[in-house]
């Protein structure tokens, strides 16, 4: 199903026609939220991507703008990937999210946004989806690789039964932005696939697993057994809050 096509992106379009403020309401696994404010979505809000990182230490308001923009775009993207809900979103005037500073998307944009992301994960598919489940390698040999803060944080954590999605909550950073770098640290070795987990990632019309990956994913070359090092001092996760992936409507990505 195109994005255009699906019922809660249409449903979404005539809300921005009419202006509305409230929220709209989508069931189904995982369910969530779309908040408006005078027709711009202002936040989203989705049960199967982390928020914009409340427990994390606070961020300027610029940056936390960005942070929930980017969390927003997470969620929509989550959403608009899955099956058609039913019963039917629903709307609710006058709710708003309770997440202090928003910005303001106007839909057109977030469905691009979306679109855009929707397409590298097809090609990522290839490889993973969001709820493949990663293991570390477990043949290393002795040559050195250098990886950044966040592929170094993305490592420390992969345990029984990881999945990018999994990772990203303990991280609190976006699902999209995280799935990008476990797939780099697949294509460097460092880490193996190990299938899907019992979550439905794989089947969702977001992540088909039918095109191969293409090279404006940045391609690392794959190497043999490679040992891990640590980034350098100065270089690591708190002073890499946001990761590398920075998609157009956010240009600190700290989802």
């Amino acid at each position: 199903m195109h994005l255009q096509e699906h019922p809660v992106a249409e449903r979404l379009g005539k809300l921005a026609e009419a202006g509305v403020t409230g929220a709209l309401h989508v069931p189904g696994d995982p369910g969530g939220r779309f908040y408006f404010r005078d027709g711009d979505v202002i936040y989203a809000e989705s049960a199967g991507t982390p928020g914009p990182g409340r427990g994390l230490k606070p961020l300027p308001a610029d940056l936390w703008i960005l942070a929930v923009s980017e969390s927003t775009i997470d969620a929509a993207q989550d959403l608009l990937s899955e099956i058609p809900p039913q019963p039917a979103p629903r709307f609710r005037s006058a709710e708003s999210p309770g997440v202090g500073e928003v910005a303001r998307i106007p839909v057109a944009e977030l469905l691009a946004e979306v679109a855009r992301r929707q397409e590298v994960a097809r090609q990522l598919s290839a490889t993973l989806t969001p709820d493949t489940v990663v293991a570390l390698n477990p043949d290393l040999a002795s040559r050195n690789v250098r990886v950044s803060g966040l592929q170094w944080a993305i490592l420390i954590r992969v345990g029984d039964r990881s999945t990018p999605r999994s990772i990203s909550f303990d991280l609190q950073r976006s699902v999209f932005a995280t799935a990008i770098e476990v797939f780099r640290l697949v294509s460097l070795n460092l880490l193996t696939v190990a299938g899907e987990s019992g979550g439905s990632g794989s089947e969702r019309p977001g992540f088909p697993s039918s095109r191969p990956v293409v090279s404006f994913v940045q391609a690392v070359p794959r190497r043999a057994g490679p040992r891990i090092s640590p980034p350098l001092s100065g270089s690591g996760l708190a002073n890499d809050r946001c990761g590398e992936t920075k998609p157009p409507l956010s240009s600190a990505n700290c989802g």
